[in-house]
């Protein structure tokens, strides 16, 4: 499935979602595989997914929730050029997945909950326009 802008698209149970650029244009695969991994779907699989085709267009975000998952594919983003927000400690139920990302050097901006949307916003149009 292409990506389209203004769609937002949730990996269902037992499935990575991952990006993949076919030519010009991203799109999404959905994957059992690996099945090893501790999540499925993982954050991090996607992430590195992202890392791997397009990070330097990418704004991703990680939000509240228990373990790791997410921190070290946040980290390839942000390695290659991405901007990567977390939510606070302050606003998360659980400071796991954030926090995660946070000590491994993942994460450009740490925000509240309600902060974040108008980041992303800010972010994305700034980089549309130039």
């Amino acid at each position: 499935m292409l990506l389209e802008q203004g769609t937002v698209l949730v990996a269902p149970p037992g499935l990575h979602l991952r990006i993949v650029r076919r030519q010009t244009r991203l799109a999404v695969t959905l994957d059992p595989e690996p099945k090893e991994t501790p999540h499925r779907p993982s954050a991090n699989i996607t992430f590195e997914s992202i890392a791997s085709c397009c990070a330097s267009e990418t704004c991703a975000v990680i939000l509240t929730g228990i373990g790791d998952d997410g921190a070290t594919g946040m980290k390839a983003i942000h390695n290659r050029g991405g901007y990567t927000i977390a939510q606070d400690r302050a606003t998360s139920v659980v400071y796991g997945m954030p926090g995660q990302a946070v000590e491994l050097g993942a994460v450009d901006v740490t925000l509240p909950l309600d902060q974040i949307a108008d980041e992303i916003l800010r972010v994305t149009t700034a980089s549309a326009s130039g």
